[in-house]
Parts: C-alpha cells; structure tokens; sequence
C-alpha cells in the first residue's frame, strides 16, 4: 500500500529551458491518480505520454505562477469539449484556489467558466493535513514571488513519502518539508547565481547533508544548471519514471 510511481511530465522553468515542459509530475498510489502541478505547456506533454486526463482525481497546486498552473485551464478544456469528463476532480491549492483559476479561465476564454462549473469540480485550499483517499497531504509555506501564495507539497500514502519544494529560494521549511521522504523534487533554478525567489546549487549543497530525503532531484532548472558538469546532485529527466 501506498505511492506506487512517479512520472515527470514537465520539469522546466518559466523560460522552457532545455526544451522542458513547464513543471508538472504524476503520481499514482493505490487509490488515487494526480498531478503536482500543471503548467501552461504541461498539458501537451500529458497527452503525448498517454496519461488519459479523465483518469486524474486531484491535482495539487504549489503557487499561482502561470508556468505551475497556467495548464488548468487547457486541461478543462479537453475535459469539457472532448472526453466529456464525468468523474469527479478535486483541486487543492492556495488560499483562493477556485477564483485565481477561475479569473485566469475568464482571461484566456471568456465565458467558459460557467461551462466548466458543470463539471464535478471540488476546490480545497490548504489547511494543516488534508486526506484524500489513500493519500495525507501537507503544504508548507516557502520564500518565492509573495504575490503568487507560494508552498512546498508534502504527499504520504502507506509507508512513502513525495515531497516537491515549489518555487522558493533556501527556506528551513526544507528541512520538515522533506523528512523521512523517499522522493525530494527541490527546484534549483541556479548553479551560483543568488537571485530572490531561487534557490542555486551551491546553496542547496551546504545543506544537502542536513535534509533527510532518500533521493532528492533537481527540477526547474535554467541552461546554467543544465549545462553543468559540476552537479552531483541528480538531476529530473523529463518522460522518466520512477518507482517507490
């Protein structure tokens, strides 16, 4: 029982670097199939790995950047117009969770909202632990763009653990965030470049040794950190999977 496979969809930055979908991972346990995260290009990526999006039963949102949520509004779309989606979705992000997506729903395609409110949508906003099927989910606030209400995402089922730092720069939060886990996605936008928001490599590497991860992986990766020969940390693979 418990965390069963993990597929990266899209492990890019805002900018698409290296030919990288905008961030999005599945995941699947027992009981319950979901995305952590679904960026405006994700959607393609999705459809083209053979992911049958009406199989989806929760999406987990880390922040309101277009890039980790700017693909829901694409994937209503296909769900509405043509797989006649019936099964039930549930959505947990931030705090105003159902009007941030629906006010970018309005400015991409105005007047489908209401459409898609006929679909089985329920929005949660993240509140200590929330349990959902098999699964316990936790959020915990990071240090990125304020405006956009960023966090971290801490999933346990059964005995394994998925934790994904969200867009941040070095925060402890890490430090619980990431406990006991056996996978760690922690973004590293830089190799030593110190900009707001990002965390770089070489700061993440004088921590590492304090996080208790079994396996952590680097995603949202600029072309400095791409082009790297110095990492030693392992890197995400775009269409990989992994299993728990």
């Amino acid at each position: 029982m418990g965390l069963q496979k993990l597929k990266i969809i899209g492990n890019g930055d805002a900018f698409g670097s290296g030919n990288r979908f905008h961030t999005c991972f599945y995941l699947e346990s027992d009981k319950t199939k979901l995305l952590v995260d679904c960026g405006a290009t994700a959607i393609h990526n999705l459809i083209e790995s053979g992911i049958d999006l009406n199989d989806i039963d929760l999406i987990l949102l880390s922040h309101f950047h277009g890039d980790h949520y700017g693909g829901i509004p694409f994937f209503f779309l296909n769900s509405y117009f043509l797989t006649y989606r019936v099964k039930p979705l549930t959505i947990i992000g931030p705090e105003k969770c159902k009007t941030r997506i629906e006010a970018l729903i309005e400015a991409l395609y105005p007047g489908l909202t209401e459409k898609f409110r006929q679909m089985d949508l329920t929005y949660l906003e993240y509140n200590e632990t929330i349990n959902f099927n098999d699964l316990a989910i936790r959020a915990f606030p990071v240090v990125h763009s304020p405006p956009s209400n960023p966090h971290g995402i801490r999933v346990e089922s059964g005995s394994n653990v998925f934790c994904y730092s969200g867009d941040t720069e070095w925060t402890d939060n890490l430090y619980d965030l990431s406990l006991n886990s056996d996978i760690f996605i922690c973004e590293c936008n830089y190799y030593d470049l110190d900009i707001s928001g990002h965390l770089n490599y070489k700061i993440l590497w004088d921590k590492v040794n304090k996080l208790k991860s079994r396996r952590i992986m680097l995603t949202h990766m600029g072309e400095e950190m791409i082009n790297s020969s110095q990492i030693e940390l392992e890197r995400t693979v775009q269409d990989q999977e992994y299993n728990f």
